[in-house]
């Protein structure tokens, strides 16, 4: 992630965006998504911190998915210009001619599930995530690099299962 002020430059951690974010709705419907915080009957998605508008589009090729690049601001109405989007969406269509046939997937392998709040997963991998991935390339005896690869597979599942009991506790609108 990368970011201006208010955000910082670099976020240290990373964020699992799931089928309750803007990103993964955009996966999901294979289509640039627009959210602004003013607009009456908004969609539903997990929102960050400052974040007042945003634009999810899918990196496609054919049928296949590599990612979403997702562009969020602090302006309200930012991405109700046409312009804002079609740059986010020739973006997204040049990083797919930057990527490589094998960083593609086929769509029909996408099952996203919801994740925890976006401040609840940075506190978790700020406490946890390092500790994790040292101890496990100590016990394992394998590089940072792999342990790192393994530690992230099971904090995912994790935070699919505490995403999934977040869910299930929200009250109903």
């Amino acid at each position: 992630m990368r970011g201006h002020e208010p955000w910082p430059f670099h976020l240290e951690n990373k964020v699992y965006l799931g089928s309750t974010s803007l990103a993964g709705m955009a996966a999901t419907l294979q289509r640039m998504l627009i959210w602004n915080e003013k607009e009456c009957g908004r969609l539903q998605v997990e929102i960050d911190e400052h974040e007042r508008s945003a634009c999810a589009a899918p990196i496609v090729r054919g049928s296949r998915i590599a990612g979403v690049i997702i562009v969020s601001s602090t302006n309200a109405n930012f991405f109700h210009q046409s312009m804002s989007c079609q740059a986010i969406s020739e973006y997204a269509q040049l990083l797919a001619l930057s990527l490589r046939e094998h960083d593609f997937h086929p769509f029909s392998l996408l099952h996203l599930h919801p994740m925890p709040a976006l401040s609840w997963q940075r506190t978790y991998l700020a406490h946890y995530a390092i500790d994790m991935i040292m101890n496990y390339a100590r016990k394992h005896h394998c590089s940072r690099q792999e342990a790192e690869y393994i530690i992230e597979q099971e904090i995912e599942a994790e935070f699919e299962r505490v995403g999934q009991e977040q869910q299930r506790s929200k009250p109903f609108n």
